[in-house]
C-alpha cells in the first residue's frame, strides 16, 4: 500500500471515531434532559399535592372552630332551658335554693336578679379579618382588622379595629393568624392594653409555602364600655397573612348587671 492510501485511510477512521462519539455524546445529553425534566414534572406535581393538603387543613380547621362555636351555643341554650324549666316545676321554690342548684349544674348564675343568662345573644357577636398581608409589624402594633363577616350589634369598629363591649358581661374571644413565609408571628388578645392570650406561628422550614397558624380563645367578663383588641405581642413579629386565615372573633355569653360577681 502507498504511503497517499495509507493516509488516506488514516483520515477515514479518524473520521468515523469522531462521527461515533459525537453520536454518543448527543444521545447521552437527550437522555439526561429527558431525565431532568421528568424530574421536575415529579417536583412540580409533590408541591401541588402539599399545597392541597395544607389548603384542605385550613379548611378542616375553619369547620371544626365553626362548629365548636355551634356547640358551645346550643349547651349554654340547653342549659337556660334547663334552669326556665326548674323553675316553673318550682315557683314557690326560695331564691337561695334555686341559685344553688344553678351552682350544682354547673349554671355557675349567682343571681336571677342580677345576671341574664343569654347563650348566643343574637344582638352582640362578630368575626373580623384583615383584607390583605401585613408586614414589618411594629412593638403592641394593633392588627388591623378591616373586613368583617359578622357584626352583629356594631360593637366592632373597622377603623380602630377594635371590640367595645356593649354591655357588661361574660364574653368569648378568639383568635387565629398565619405567618407570613418563614416567618415569626406573636399576637395577644388585649383587654384594656392587658394581656388575656397569646397566639404563637412561626414556619421553622425554608422553601415556598411554609407556613404556620396559631390560635387561642378566652373567656372573660368585660364591662361596659372596655374595649378589647389584637395586637402584636412586644416586637415579636415579621407580618401576618390576610385571606381570612388571621381572624379575630367575639360573642356575648351571658350579660350580667354587676361584673364583680363574676370572680
Amino acid at each position: 500500500m502507498s504511503s497517499e492510501l495509507w493516509i488516506i485511510s488514516l483520515v477515514a477512521s479518524v473520521c468515523m471515531l469522531q462521527a461515533t462519539a459525537a453520536n454518543i455524546s448527543l444521545g447521552t445529553l437527550q437522555d439526561v434532559l429527558s431525565e431532568l425534566k421528568n424530574l421536575r414534572t415529579s417536583n412540580e406535581l409533590r408541591d401541588q399535592k402539599i399545597e392541597d393538603l395544607e389548603r384542605q387543613v385550613l379548611e378542616d380547621r375553619r369547620q371544626y372552630e365553626h362548629q365548636f362555636a355551634r356547640q358551645a351555643g346550643r349547651i349554654a341554650e340547653l342549659e337556660l332551658q334547663l334552669s326556665e324549666t326548674q323553675r316553673a316545676d318550682n315557683p314557690d321554690q326560695s331564691p337561695k335554693k334555686s341559685e344553688e342548684q344553678n351552682t350544682a349544674y354547673g349554671l355557675g348564675v349567682p343571681s336571677e336578679k342580677r345576671i341574664r343568662q343569654i347563650g348566643f345573644s343574637p344582638g352582640v357577636a362578630f368575626t373580623a379579618y384583615i383584607s390583605k398581608n401585613v408586614s414589618n409589624l411594629g412593638h403592641e402594633f394593633i392588627i388591623p382588622f378591616d373586613s368583617v363577616i359578622l357584626n352583629a350589634g356594631k360593637a366592632f369598629s373597622t377603623n380602630t379595629h377594635q371590640f367595645t363591649c356593649p354591655v357588661t358581661g361574660v364574653y368569648t374571644f378568639q383568635t387565629a393568624l398565619l405567618s407570613q413565609s418563614e416567618g415569626l408571628s406573636i399576637t395577644e388578645i388585649v383587654k384594656e392594653g392587658n394581656q388575656l392570650v397569646q397566639a404563637h406561628a412561626e414556619s421553622r422550614t425554608t422553601g415556598p409555602r411554609t407556613y404556620d397558624q396559631g390560635f387561642n380563645s378566652v373567656v372573660s367578663k368585660c364591662n361596659k364600655g372596655e374595649r378589647v383588641w389584637v395586637r402584636n405581642f412586644q416586637h415579636f413579629g415579621s407580618g401576618v397573612y390576610s385571606e381570612r386565615y388571621t381572624t379575630f372573633t367575639g360573642y356575648l355569653l351571658w350579660e350580667a348587671e354587676d361584673a364583680y360577681l363574676l370572680g
